[in-house]
């Protein structure tokens, strides 16, 4: 997908989510916004990366499925989860509560930590050791 092809809604997701990671110290390593702004065509429309205390942390905005895809990997086991997080229209909250969790998120604690973040999500699923499975919103 090119930036030509984004929706005013997208580019402006886009932007927010950029803005708001990189103002929390979070890192584009894939230079995924230089590239769009090249021209370029990319799988997703935003990617942001942090570590903290052996958690590698990575963000992708995925334009038209209202999606942010999180990874959360443990450098020492080597252990990973991909937690897709859904909004209906604007990742505002989830960015917020992404910013602010960053620094205590691991493996051993993001259930409860989507719990916090789950009021503003249309739909959670997790894969983590070979299983997916979906956090029920109540």
């Amino acid at each position: 997908m090119r930036i030509s092809d984004l929706r005013p809604s997208q580019l402006r997701n886009m932007k927010v989510f950029n803005l708001l990671l990189e103002y929390a110290g979070w890192e584009d390593v894939e230079e995924v916004e230089k590239r769009l702004d090249r021209g370029e065509s990319v799988e997703v429309i935003a990617q942001q990366m942090t570590c903290f205390q052996g958690m590698v942390l990575e963000a992708r905005l995925h334009g038209f499925r209202n999606c942010i895809l999180l990874d959360v990997l443990d450098t020492d086991s080597g252990k990973q989860a991909e937690i897709q997080l859904y909004f209906t229209e604007q990742p505002d909250r989830l960015l917020e509560w992404l910013t602010s969790h960053a620094a205590i998120l691991n493996l051993q604690n993001y259930a409860q930590c989507l719990a916090d973040v789950a009021p503003h999500c249309e739909r959670i699923l997790v894969e983590a050791e070979s299983l997916v499975y979906e956090i029920h919103l109540s």
